[in-house]
């Protein structure tokens, strides 16, 4: 699972704390420090690539507790993602390759 998740561009570290929520459910931060044995720093650093992701979500209770969302949902918004990618890609093709060009050549130039 953790060769799966690093193919979506997770860290092993988002990887793990990801599988964790997903598999035991809510949790608050201080859980997840004591039992994964990460510094709140780490913890922090790997919540916010999860939250930035849409891969986790923190409730707005008193107490904070972080949730996994699905990972079907996870799938589907990261083949969104790459697809939108690919289009840009494939849109501002010509103008890269040409500004590529010129740049080649003005250096060739200069030599």
């Amino acid at each position: 699972m953790l060769d799966i998740l690093a193919r979506l561009g997770l860290t092993q570290r988002d990887a793990q704390v990801y599988i964790y929520l997903a598999k035991k459910g809510p949790h608050g931060e201080l859980d997840l420090i004591n039992t994964m044995k990460l510094t709140k720093q780490q913890l922090h650093i790997s919540l916010r690539n999860l939250e930035d992701r849409g891969m986790v979500i923190a409730s707005l209770e008193p107490l904070i507790r972080f949730s996994a969302i699905s990972l079907e949902k996870v799938i589907e918004q990261t083949m969104k993602i790459r697809e939108e990618q690919a289009k840009a890609l494939q849109a501002s093709r010509e103008e890269l390759l040409s500004s590529w060009r010129s740049m080649i050549e003005n250096e060739s130039a200069n030599i």
